[in-house]
């Protein structure tokens, strides 16, 4: 376990020369050996079968596809900025359990071809570049004040889901735009008419 946290600490601090991908199996070729990359096949077998048990884990709420899709209807750029942490095919089953389909994004973060992961700044510039919008016209949704509040030190608006709300540092979220998920609704409906 302690050369996954090592690996996870890695991405977390990528300096953006290297893909996420890269740095974990770096880091596992370090911990043990180059023998290790050979494993590679095994690891995504694991995010290909053994991973669907983490579904029972996951929730599932229609209003989440509802918002998704209403912002694409009026033009918005959607992204699953997810720590790109994990590869794509473990995002796209995660999409698939939210009742989304990756076609309902415009951008899907993972650990193959992002460089930056969460609350590193440089994560939601990369965003931002990807998908040619200035950082202070985006907004951050997510549920962790240390990973998805760092969006701010950008220029992005934030807002904390509360509903599952992770703030292990004890953050002052008095002046942050937060609430459930029919708050973030009409949060969104009066920032895109």
């Amino acid at each position: 376990m302690g050369s996954v946290m090592s690996a996870a600490r890695a991405m977390a601090e990528n300096d953006g020369s290297e893909t996420n991908e890269t740095v974990l199996w770096n880091v596992f070729a370090n911990v043990f050996g180059e023998e290790a990359r050979k494993e590679k096949g095994e690891f995504d077998g694991y995010y290909a079968e053994g991973f669907k048990v983490t579904r029972e884990a996951c929730g599932q709420d229609p209003r989440v596809p509802d918002i998704v899709r209403s912002l694409k209807e009026r033009g918005c750029r959607v992204v699953l900025a997810t720590n790109p942490m994990f590869p794509m095919h473990a995002m796209v089953m995660r999409i698939g359990w939210a009742g989304l389909e990756p076609s309902d994004f415009d951008l899907i973060t993972s650990y193959e071809d992002f460089r930056h992961a969460k609350p590193n700044p440089g994560y939601y510039l990369e965003i931002a570049e990807r998908i040619g919008i200035p950082p202070e016209e985006c907004v951050m949704v997510g549920n962790d004040a240390d990973e998805d509040l760092s969006a701010s030190s950008v220029g992005m608006d934030v807002f904390l889901l509360t509903d599952c709300m992770v703030n292990r540092s004890g953050k002052d979220l008095s002046d942050v735009p937060k609430g459930d998920l029919d708050d973030l609704r009409t949060y969104l409906d009066e920032m895109t008419p």
